[in-house]
Formats: C-alpha cells, sequence, structure tokens
C-alpha cells in the first residue's frame, strides 16, 4: 500500500515531546490519505497540492511549531551539536532537496508514478525532518526508491548511484581486429616460396632460339605463441556478487588483448614471442620524389611510401598514426592560412586511417594489410581452477589464454614501413 511516512531523528523526540511528534508523524497519514484519493483520481493534482499545504500550515499551527518555535528549539540542539534545517524530502533520485509540496508534486505527476498507479503497484516515500550537525556532517536516513530498493543517502546532499564500475578509456585492440585473418587448428604452418626469377619472354623470328626462365623455391614455416593472465579471487566473492564473473573475464582478457597488441607491433620473434610488425617492417628507401618536394608536409611523407610499395607491386589500404599525428595533419595549412583537408583526404584517397596510442606520435606504420597473417590457433577462453592450497582456502584461480600465429612471408618484405615522418620529410625536400 502507497505511503508517506516522516522519519524523525531519535535527538529531537525528546526535544519536540510526544505531542509534537506525534503531530509530525501525523502529517504522514493525512498526506497519504490524500494519495490515496489523487491516485484513484478522486480528486485532481491541483487540489492535492493546495490540500497538502493547507495539511503543513494546519498541523505546524496545531503542534505550536511556529517560526519563533523552531528557533527555540534550534537553539537547544545546538548546543548538542545538532541545527534543524526545513523539512525537505529526499525523494527519489534526483531530489535536490525542494519543499515537501513541490517534491510530492513532481512525482506524482511524473511518468513514471502514473506508470505506478495504473498498475496499482505500491510504493514507499520518507520525508525526513532535516537535520545535521553543525560542523557539517549531515545525518543519514533510509530512503526507497520507487523499486522498493532501500538506499542510504544523505540528508543534506542528495545523490544518486551511477551503475557499473567507473574506469579510465580502454583502448580497443585495433591492431588485432585490422590484421586478423582468421583462425585455423595447425599445429605448424608451412608455405613455399618462388623467388630470384631469371628470364623472360620475348617475341622472336621463326627459328630463333627460345629464351630459357627459371626460379628459386624455398620453404619457411610459422609456430603458434601462447599468451596468457591470471587472477586469484575468493569463492564467497563469486558467489556474493553476480557481476563479478563478468568483470574478471573483461579485465582478464582486456590484459591479455594489450599485451596480444604490443606483441603484434614490437614482438621480437625469439623464445616464446610473437614476430612483429615492426621486425617485418621496411624503411623508406627513397623514390624518384626525393628532392622534388617544396616544404613537404607529414602527408606528402606518406605518399612517398605509398609509392615505394606500389613500386614493388603492393597497394597499401591501412595507415596507423598517433592521434596527435592524424589532426597535425588534418589542420595543416597552406601559406595563406587556409586548411588543405580536402586536398590531403584527397591524396591519402584509399587509405583507412586508423589513429592508437600504440604508434609513436613521430613516426607512421603504412602497410598492405592482406600481406600480414595473424591466424588464432585456440580461441579465447575463461578457465577456473584450484592450485595448491586454494581449495582449503575457499579461492579459485581466473586464467585467461590463446595461441595464435603472427608471420609475413618473405617474399611480401616490403609491404610494411614503419618510418619516422622527419625522415622522409627531409629526403623530399628540394
Amino acid at each position: 500500500m502507497e505511503k508517506v511516512q516522516f522519519v524523525i531523528p531519535d535527538e529531537l523526540k525528546s526535544k519536540l515531546g510526544a505531542d509534537q511528534t506525534k503531530g509530525l508523524e501525523a502529517l504522514g497519514t493525512h498526506v497519504n490519505s490524500l494519495f490515496e484519493e489523487y491516485s484513484k483520481k478522486q480528486i485532481s493534482a491541483s487540489d492535492f497540492e493546495k490540500q497538502v499545504k493547507e495539511i503543513f500550515v494546519g498541523e505546524m499551527k496545531s503542534m505550536d511549531i511556529t517560526a519563533d518555535k523552531m528557533k527555540e528549539i534550534n537553539q537547544v540542539l545546538e548546543k548538542q551539536g545538532l541545527a534543524i534545517q526545513e523539512i525537505k524530502v529526499g525523494g527519489g533520485v534526483g531530489s535536490k532537496g525542494q519543499s515537501a509540496v513541490k517534491i510530492l508534486k513532481d512525482h506524482w505527476e511524473s511518468d513514471a508514478m502514473k506508470s505506478i498507479v495504473k498498475s496499482k503497484s505500491g510504493f514507499e516515500l520518507e520525508i525526513p525532518l532535516n537535520v545535521k550537525a553543525v560542523g557539517g556532517t549531515g545525518q543519514m536516513f533510509t530512503n526507497p526508491n520507487l523499486n522498493g530498493a532501500a538506499q542510504s543517502i544523505n540528508m543534506l546532499m542528495p545523490f544518486e548511484i551511477i551503475p557499473g564500475i567507473q574506469e579510465i578509456p580502454y583502448e580497443e585492440p585495433l591492431l588485432f581486429n585490422t590484421l586478423v585473418k582468421g583462425s585455423t587448428n595447425a599445429v605448424h604452418i608451412l608455405w613455399v616460396n618462388r623467388r630470384n626469377q631469371e628470364g623472360h619472354a620475348i617475341f622472336l623470328g621463326e627459328g630463333d632460339l627460345k629464351p630459357l626462365m627459371n626460379w628459386d623455391y624455398s620453404s619457411e614455416s610459422a609456430a603458434p605463441k601462447k599468451v596468457a593472465v591470471a587472477t586469484e579471487v575468493t569463492t564467497e566473492m563469486l558467489t556474493d556478487f553476480s557481476y563479478i564473473m563478468s568483470e574478471i573475464d573483461k579485465m582478464l582478457k582486456r590484459e591479455l588483448w594489450r599485451e596480444v597488441n604490443e606483441q603484434l607491433l614490437n614482438g621480437d620473434g625469439t623464445g616464446d614471442n610473437l614476430r612483429g610488425i615492426a621486425l617485418d617492417s621496411s624503411l623508406y628507401v627513397g623514390t624518384s620524389l626525393d628532392g622534388t618536394v617544396s616544404t613537404p608536409n607529414d602527408a606528402d611523407a606518406i605518399v612517398a611510401c605509398m609509392l615505394q610499395q606500389r613500386l614493388l607491386g603492393f597497394r597499401p589500404n591501412v595507415l596507423f598514426v598517433h592521434p596527435v599525428m592524424k589532426y597535425r595533419i588534418t589542420l595543416a595549412k597552406d601559406t595563406i592560412g587556409r586548411y588543405m583537408s580536402s586536398e590531403i583526404n584527397a591524396l591519402l584517397a584509399g587509405l583507412r586511417v586508423i589513429d592508437t596510442i600504440e604508434i609513436p606520435d613521430d613516426k607512421f606504420l603504412l602497410l598492405d594489410a592482406s600481406m600480414r597473417d595473424v591466424l588464432v590457433k585456440d580461441s579465447l577462453r575463461l578457465d577456473f581452477g584450484w592450485v595448491n592450497d586454494q581449495f582449503r582456502r575457499n579461492m579459485v584461480t581466473a586464467l585467461v589464454e590463446m595461441r595464435l600465429f603472427s608471420f609475413m612471408k618473405s617474399v611480401n618484405m616490403g609491404s610494411c614501413i614503419f618510418e619516422e615522418f622527419a625522415t622522409v620529410k627531409t629526403a623530399l625536400a628540394i
């Protein structure tokens, strides 16, 4: 059943006296009866507001709680470190301590309240007599929300609870998402390269000696590498907090992806490390553009590297840059201060530009993504198990792991350039 209940601090009951305490409690009963009439549409919203005001004024007079009386009580309580403020409604989520009538009216005319009334479900609203310590520390009271779940809310500082756990922004695994080619069940991957071709076809006359052409074959292979991370958690935590399983899963996987991205870029290929893109990348060697560009900019450096790759038969389609460089390129201007974004976009047409903090802010990674292979051997999974005496200590270990391949065929070297902007611009400058 719907009701409005006053909450009177114990510290005040002895000061107000039994009659005044009962009088304040009666306010809730009176307002509740009005709400029942309002919920049944027996009175209008304006009549409800008017009668609530009359009840407040009438009860205060009947209890002899005048302005002078409030001042007198306040002086008594200040000696004990307390001070009465005004009667305010803690209300539902979002209440800012407005007058009781205003809060009641706002709640009961809201869409949420109309839905509750229509469904005939109940709710409980507590109107506290607002008290605070002179030093500024607010009393606490229970404030049920519209769903009936009790919340502990400071009377002087109403607040709402933001769901979930707040954290700093997380960088998505952009390298992995861009380069991954799929999955495989292979234990090892083998392939054969054809290279060092000599000779070619020619047009010739009747009876002329036909040209010879030959080439070499070489084999290469790659092995999967495992990446894993684990954490310990109590079985009580898993039982008591419904969200903790998803939290563990999220945090472990996030750390795993962070390491995968780091290794995909910078892995040295030794031991259990992945072979990273930087290890297989080329530098800018030079093109016919060298020494021909007046005041070369960052976009010019990228275009020169694209030309170097095209001359080797590759088609660069992905550019990784640090956010600083992305926006520096976007903000480039000509000699009279006009933005050149349209011209730059035309120069870089066909490139997917990805900004990520994983790339140093003075370099860029340009590649033909089809020439780099990243294959998942074992899908990422989350397992739980006991280690040593964890069973006796109500502990369990959560483990996330996966295996994957990362390699570039030697015949595709040159399809990836990892270079500094300044180096290329120096080569281009007249």
